[in-house]
């Protein structure tokens, strides 16, 4: 293993062991709400009931079949009916599928302010793998977007796949999702600031957007992107490694341009999500992990509930 390799193995076994343990900080306050820990020792709610299967034909169900699959679970009748690989499973064997990315460009964003506890890359890694210790709770699996066709399952293992993919400086960058292959039942969730001009962003996520039934664009962005709290002559840069930055003589001129600008975009990326059954979400660093967690939580548990009875 290479020092680089070894760096990232020994830097995804922190961001797992903290994500755990702030995943298991969320039980208190879900107990509290009425909920009780269910047999994995973690949430079991009226929210999100297990699929119950059942003895006849009908209460099989049929997927797709993913690269985790062996041949021996493919249906080879309901295959030859159509192009793609089918495979067939009972409904209680099923567990919902999510799939998980965060934005590496992330990485060179340093937080506006040095006193942040962590910047837009180091919170949305540590949510992302959080929340998918959370799902292997809820009894469903994981993956990563990934174009080394990736696992998906549950389980330490499996968040220090994540964490791995994550934190490689080979992740799957924004333009690349359209063209990962995957299941349009599966549920992806995409942390990033999304700090581009709609019109351009669409290009590369109304692919993705279209393909899954479902979705969530998670936004991740400091609070004084958000806020805008300067003040005189102020220097803005875009990464931490950019050659070039823009200077603002009266920084409090500008700012209620700029807030309208915030304004305007968050409203598009929610109706772009709302028109295309998405869900958008959006949070600063200077937000509580566990409040975020525990909104996640119930958007998916009630989500499935109204799947449910629809």
């Amino acid at each position: 293993m290479s020092e680089a390799a070894d760096t990232v193995t020994s830097k995804a076994a922190l961001l797992v062991d903290e994500a755990v343990q702030l995943a298991y900080r969320v039980i208190p306050d879900q107990t509290a709400q009425g909920f009780t820990p269910g047999k994995t020792g973690f949430l079991s709610t009226g929210l999100k009931e297990k699929r119950r299967g059942g003895l006849g034909t009908q209460f099989w169900q049929f997927r797709d079949y993913q690269s985790t699959d062996t041949p021996r679970a493919v249906d080879w009748k309901r295959t030859a009916r159509g192009d793609n690989l089918v495979v067939k499973e009972r409904e209680q064997e099923q567990a919902d599928l999510y799939r998980l990315w965060v934005d590496p460009l992330l990485r060179y964003k340093e937080a506006a302010s040095p006193h942040r506890y962590k910047n837009k890359y180091e919170f949305s890694c540590l949510l992302a793998v959080a929340l998918a210790q959370i799902i292997h709770e809820l009894e469903d699996r994981t993956l990563v977007f990934s174009e080394n066709t990736p696992r998906s399952g549950r389980g330490l293992r499996t968040l220090e796949a994540h964490a791995i993919e994550f934190l490689s400086p080979h992740a799957t960058n924004f333009i690349k999702l359209k063209n990962i292959k995957t299941s349009s039942s599966e549920t992806p969730f995409l942390f990033s600031d999304f700090w581009v001009p709609t019109e351009a962003l669409k290009a590369d996520l109304l692919p993705v957007m279209q393909h899954f039934r479902t979705g969530y664009l998670i936004q991740i962005a400091d609070p004084e992107e958000i806020n805008f709290p300067y003040l005189g002559r102020t220097q803005f840069k875009p990464t931490h490694n950019a050659d070039w930055s823009y200077k603002v003589e009266d920084a409090a001129a500008v700012r209620e341009v700029y807030l309208d600008r915030i304004r305007k975009h968050q409203q598009e990326l929610a109706s772009l999500c709302r028109i295309h059954g998405w869900t958008y979400l959006s949070y600063t660093t200077g937000d509580d992990l566990i409040t975020i967690l525990n909104a996640l939580y119930r958007s998916i548990a009630t989500s499935h509930s109204g799947d449910k009875g629809s």
